[in-house]
């Protein structure tokens, strides 16, 4: 793609055994896109630091294992996408794209604890870490008022993160989950900003989020609900599919969320 100018500003590559590194001259490129290549990823990505916004780098067939140097010095990044590269660890300096509002890395090899680096991306509005299976826990989250969507299907974790009180869509299908304990852990009190209003949370944390619509628990090991998620005005969708809930608490919570007459509520459970 290109501008009024002539200058290239959207550039994919698929499937191919080099790199022309005539794109590291690309002076107006704001969008590129790396799929399904067999090249590495070469030190002159970093010349296009300065107008790269939105890197996509998807099926390397030589695993990564950590996040090239290079790329965390892409400092206008607002969106990365490393979706099945094999990476195994996130170096601490991702903090350095402080402009980050859109991260995915779906299907490495992510494990244990999520980096703590990622709470430091004060932009990040969506998180995508689905399929690390390898990976336990969520905590270094607690707490995050920027992130709006976080998708962590398919993944080892146990419980929930807390306080999160800007969440929109929360997907934790394929996880280990007995119980929902801290979606309605009381939040830290005082002033958030969520999609541009600023208010007092004092009680409950995740919950309190007034853009919160949509849940998916599916394939874990629940056997009930807390009652919280029944005062949720704004909720769409909620999907609770293949869990351990028993007929009869099934259809209770089928029946109490039809009590608060909500036509646009979906239901899977």
């Amino acid at each position: 793609m290109v501008d009024d100018s002539g200058g290239v500003t959207e550039l994919h590559i698929f499937q191919q055994r080099f790199i022309p590194f005539s794109i590291f001259c690309l002076t107006q490129l704001k969008t590129l896109s790396i799929i399904s290549s067999k090249f590495d990823i070469p030190p002159e990505i970093s010349r296009l630091s300065s107008t790269l916004k939105q890197l996509t780098i998807l099926n390397l067939p030589k695993p990564q294992k950590t996040l090239p140097a290079e790329l965390l010095m892409l400092h206008n990044l607002t969106m990365l996408n490393l979706s099945n590269c094999g990476i195994e660890i996130v170096s601490d300096a991702i903090a350095n794209l402080t402009r980050l509002r859109i991260l995915n890395l779906k299907g490495n090899k992510l494990f244990g604890s999520l980096p703590s680096a990622i709470k430091q991306l004060r932009a990040l509005k969506i998180l995508d870490i689905s399929g690390n299976s390898l990976i336990n826990s969520l905590d270094v989250l607690n707490g995050s008022t920027s992130l709006r969507e976080l998708r962590a299907a398919d993944c080892g974790v146990d419980h929930l993160p807390l306080f999160l009180p800007c969440l929109s869509t929360l997907d934790m299908s394929g996880n280990k989950l007995t119980s929902l304990v801290g979606i309605e852990t009381p939040a830290i009190p005082g002033w958030y900003t969520c999609t541009g209003e600023k208010y007092m949370l004092s009680t409950p944390g995740m919950l309190h989020s007034s853009n919160l619509t949509e849940f998916d628990f599916s394939n874990n090991k629940l056997m009930t609900v807390p009652e919280e998620i029944y005062g949720l005005q704004y909720l769409r969708k909620i999907n609770l599919k293949n869990n351990q809930i028993n007929i009869q608490e099934r259809e209770w919570i089928i029946g109490r969320f039809r009590g608060n007459y909500n036509p646009e509520l979906a239901i899977i459970i």
